[in-house]
C-alpha cells in the first residue's frame, strides 16, 4: 500500500528520508522471492502513488505538485516545491505440493524519494531529482533431496542485491506542448550463493559453498513529451510519450567455490578454496524502449 507526502518545507524531511531510504535498500530481507533470481531481479514499479491509484496511468499525466518520474516532461507543470516519498507493503505466499506446505513473507520498504522544484512560477519549467530502486533480488530457499548411491543432501540457495537509480531531470515548454528528460546513474549488485550439505552422521562429507557476486553501474538517459489540447467545453485531450536509450553498465564479477564447516564460535569457517576468481570485468546491457 503506497503512500506519499507533498510539502513546501522540505529540506529537513529530505535528509531524514534519504537516510531512511538508503539504509532500507539493503535491509529488505523479508521478501524471499525465488523469481528475483532471474536477470537483475524483480522489477519495481516506477510510478508514484497517484499514478498507481489511477490504474497505472502515467505517461500522459501531470499536475502542479506531483513528481511523475515516468514522463519527465511533466516537471514543466510543477508550481509547488514537493517532496514525494513512497512506500510499499507486499505479501507473498509460496506453496509446495509435495509435501504440502506454504511460506508467507511480508515486507514494508521505501519505493521512491523524489524532490520536485518549479523553476519558473508563471511559466512552464521545472526540475526534479531523487533516488529510487529499480529491481530487487532477495531469496533464501532450502530443498532436500537424495543423491543416488550416496546420501540425503540439503541445498540452500540465497540471493540479495538490486538495482537503483539516482537521477536529476528537467521539463520545459509551452501551455500546449512540453519536453523533458532525466539523466543519472544506474548502479547495484547481485550476490548469489549455493550451499550443499550432506545429511549424514557416519561419513564426514565436506560441506561446499559457491558464491557469485557482481557489481555494476552506468549512466542512463530517458526523455518524454506531453501534448495538451482543448476539445470543447471543459474537456481537454492529453497525449504523452516517453522512452529511454540503451543503458550499458560496467560490471565486475567475483566467483568462489569453497569447502566449509560450521564453527560454534565464529560461525562459518572456510576449510579450503577450490576455485576463486576476482575482478572479472564485463558489461550489462539494459535495452532501450519507448
Amino acid at each position: 500500500m503506497p503512500s506519499a507526502k507533498p510539502t513546501t518545507d522540505c529540506l529537513p524531511s529530505l535528509f531524514v528520508s534519504a537516510a531512511f531510504l538508503i539504509c532500507s535498500l539493503s535491509g529488505a530481507a523479508q521478501e524471499n522471492s525465488p523469481y528475483s533470481r532471474f536477470g537483475l531481479g524483480d522489477r519495481i514499479s516506477g510510478q508514484n502513488i497517484l499514478n498507481r491509484a489511477m490504474g497505472g496511468l502515467s505517461v500522459a499525466y501531470s499536475d502542479l505538485q506531483s513528481v511523475n518520474f515516468v514522463n519527465p516532461a511533466s516537471y514543466a507543470e510543477l508550481k509547488v516545491t514537493t517532496l514525494d516519498v513512497g512506500a510499499d507493503f507486499s505479501s507473498r505466499t509460496i506453496r509446495v505440493d509435495n509435501p504440502l506446505r506454504s511460506y508467507t513473507s511480508r515486507y514494508l520498504i521505501p519505493s521512491y524519494l523524489h524532490m520536485g522544484v518549479p523553476l519558473k512560477k508563471k511559466g512552464h519549467w521545472g526540475m526534479s531529482f531523487g533516488l529510487r530502486p529499480v529491481t530487487r533480488i532477495n531469496y533464501n530457499l532450502n530443498t532436500r533431496t537424495r543423491l543416488e548411491g550416496i546420501d540425503s543432501v540439503l541445498y540452500n540457495y540465497t540471493g540479495t542485491g538490486g538495482t537503483y537509480q539516482a537521477f536529476i531531470g528537467t521539463g520545459f515548454g509551452t501551455k500546449k506542448i512540453k519536453f523533458g528528460f532525466n539523466a543519472g546513474y544506474t548502479f547495484g549488485n547481485k550476490l548469489y550463493g549455493t550451499r550443499l550439505i550432506f545429511l549424514n552422521d557416519s561419513v564426514p562429507y565436506k560441506k561446499t559453498s559457491a558464491s557469485d557476486t557482481t557489481r555494476f553501474g552506468g549512466l542512463f538517459v530517458q526523455g518524454g513529451i506531453l501534448y495538451r489540447t482543448h476539445i470543447g467545453g471543459g474537456v481537454h485531450l492529453r497525449l504523452g510519450a516517453n522512452g529511454n536509450l540503451q543503458n550499458t553498465m560496467k560490471a565486475v564479477r567475483d566467483i568462489s567455490r569453497q569447502t566449509f564447516e560450521f564453527n560454534p564460535s565464529v560461525g562459518t569457517a572456510v576449510i579450503d578454496s577450490v576455485y576463486y576468481s576476482s575482478g572479472d570485468e564485463g558489461r550489462i546491457l539494459l535495452p532501450g524502449g519507448y
